[in-house]
């Protein structure tokens, strides 16, 4: 799978799931901050550098990479909202997953919730993907 795969492939499961929150940002495709809901994701796609895990002329390199998603939730209504999205998120990248050759075989991690200061509490959520080029 190329960059441009991996990302459908990621975009595509996060489309198809009904159990995250319908308002979904996704980079230049619709950058805009929602209005009207009380909670939302931006996904980002983080590609890593492509490494080559052989000596010599080995046939395989790896891409890796993090699928970022970030969860919003009004300021002042707590965390509770929030962490159950992550839930979600989390029953939709389970360890081992595989799509295709793309691998999920780390759990996510969830980093300490802030305020953004435009009226937002956001939850940062990075999820490890690996894949093997033969």
């Amino acid at each position: 799978m190329s960059i441009s795969q991996i990302t459908l492939a990621v975009y595509e499961r996060i489309a198809a799931d009904t159990t995250l929150p319908t308002v979904r940002i996704y980079p230049n495709i619709n950058a805009a901050t929602p209005s009207g809901s009380d909670v939302w994701i931006a996904v980002f796609m983080l590609p890593a550098a492509t490494t080559k895990p052989t000596l010599g002329h080995g046939d395989y390199y790896r891409e890796s990479g993090i699928v970022q998603i970030s969860i919003y939730t009004k300021a002042g209504q707590g965390e509770i909202k929030g962490q159950l999205v992550v839930d979600d998120i989390s029953a939709l990248f389970p360890v081992g997953l595989k799509i295709g050759s793309l691998e999920f075989n780390q759990p996510l991690s969830v980093a300490t919730g802030f305020n953004d200061g435009n009226g937002w509490y956001q939850i940062p959520v990075s999820i490890p993907y690996t894949q093997i080029v033969i």
